[in-house]
């Protein structure tokens, strides 16, 4: 089982924070430069896309530092045995894997949950980046999930990655072996919330909302479409124009 010590159990009950660096103007400018470069827009889309709310937020994650170990055995049954009988060939192998500071969206709120993961450039998660929680009430901020309950569903999924990767390294070994058994042990070794910024823009066109999220650090924008195909667009931090967009 996943333990710390008392000190490092103290220092994860302190929630981080990142600060916007992307400041509201700005923002508007991408957001801007994002609704214009929509394709097939129709004619009239800039006049009648609605802004119902830009707004800042910050999106609570867990952030965790992990260690597997993975020990596999196969074995390659001869013409006239079975897997499990004395005559089969075994084969075994061992993996290792670190991973740090993974981040995992906390937030009860999956408006945007699909949208902020997707941002391709990432987070600023450094010690210069963050600081601790000290300039507002925690009441203020959205309360994440419990990391136990974030932890058991990362831990799966890095578990039935390292069961997959065994496999194929079986059978880069030997095409006819047959994965028998996996002795996996994960274990944490930093746990810690921290808070990231970005813009929550919802907008409404014919009837249909739509959504655009901001990264706060870096500038780069996702969203949805109300109209034509795909659903996701992207664009880096840049100067645009506005398109005669009421933002009031």
């Amino acid at each position: 089982p996943a333990t710390l010590s008392t000190a490092q159990l103290a220092s994860s009950l302190i929630p981080l924070m990142a600060d916007f660096e992307v400041d509201h103007e700005a923002a508007l400018r991408v957001a801007s430069e994002w609704l214009s470069k929509l394709w097939f827009a129709p004619s009239n889309f800039a006049k009648k896309v609605k802004v119902v709310s830009v707004t800042k937020q910050h999106a609570p994650f867990w952030l965790f530092s992990s260690h597997l170990k993975c020990t596999y055995h196969g074995a390659v049954p001869s013409m006239t045995s079975r897997p499990d009988d004395p005559l089969s060939s075994s084969l075994s192998g061992f993996l290792e894997h670190h991973q740090k500071r993974v981040l995992v969206w906390a937030s009860p709120d999956k408006t945007y949950q699909e949208l902020v993961q997707s941002f391709s450039a990432g987070w600023q998660v450094g010690r210069k980046k963050l600081h601790p929680v000290t300039d507002r009430p925690l009441s203020e901020c959205v309360t994440p999930k419990p990391w136990s309950l974030i932890w058991d569903r990362f831990s799966q999924v890095q578990r039935d990655h390292a069961r997959e990767s065994s496999e194929k390294l079986l059978w880069e070994k030997c095409p006819d072996a047959l994965l028998q058994r996996v002795d996996l042990n994960l274990s944490f070794r930093r746990r810690k919330l921290v808070y990231l910024p970005y813009y929550a823009c919802s907008f409404e066109f014919d009837g249909q909302h739509f959504y655009l999220v901001i990264n706060g650090q870096s500038g780069e924008a996702k969203g949805t479409r109300p109209f034509g195909m795909g659903s996701l667009g992207s664009l880096g931090k840049a100067g645009a124009r506005l398109i005669g967009i009421d933002w009031t």
